[in-house]
């Protein structure tokens, strides 16, 4: 754990990156928002070992993510309070914020997508087909027919798929965790 904290809550920011790396959980998200926080305690000079819900608020007005990303940082935080109440530090628990999303998902038609692979099938780097020009038209399939995020796909192995079943197990999908995604 490769993070310098220095407000007054540092040890028990620690001791809870102890405790999710203990666990076998991802700490890095943890780590951004404890530096952020104690960024936070430092540039205001809180000496008192609570987390207050003045506190609270008064940090996420500093913190410029969009709102989903806010309260990301708000479960994170909220965690935290409970793990700060068990060791009979004042902590509250915020709420999370209604977040309000702009974002328009776009879907292709069947002519867009089949204009997609048409140019994917005839992509050539040069003159001779490489190794690429066979691989992205099956990823560019993938992504598309299974759903699978661009990571996901680029982490396959053969062990991963049974084409007897139809199915591809991504080993290590979004959290860590293992999925089964149907061949469509």
């Amino acid at each position: 754990m490769a993070v310098t904290l220095n407000s007054v809550l540092a040890p028990e920011m620690y001791e809870y990156l102890s405790l999710l790396e203990g666990a076998e959980r991802g700490t890095e998200s943890y780590i951004s928002t404890f530096k952020s926080l104690d960024a936070y305690f430092i540039k205001n000079n809180i000496q008192k070992k609570a987390l207050t819900e003045e506190i609270v608020w008064d940090w996420l007005k500093t913190l410029t993510s969009r709102p989903q990303s806010k309260n990301y940082a708000i479960c994170r935080l909220r965690k935290f309070a409970r793990f700060l109440v068990v060791l009979g530090i004042p902590a509250c628990e915020p709420d999370l914020s209604r977040a309000v999303s702009n974002y328009l998902p776009y879907t292709f038609t069947d002519e867009e997508f089949a204009a997609i692979i048409d140019v994917a099938d005839n992509f050539r780097v040069n003159a001779f087909p490489s190794e690429t020009s066979f691989k992205f038209p099956v990823m560019l399939r993938i992504l598309y027919g299974c759903g699978l995020r661009t990571g996901e796909a680029l982490a396959l192995q053969w062990k991963d798929i049974n084409f007897d079943d139809g199915v591809i197990t991504i080993q290590r999908a979004k959290n860590n965790k293992q999925r089964r995604v149907p061949m469509k």
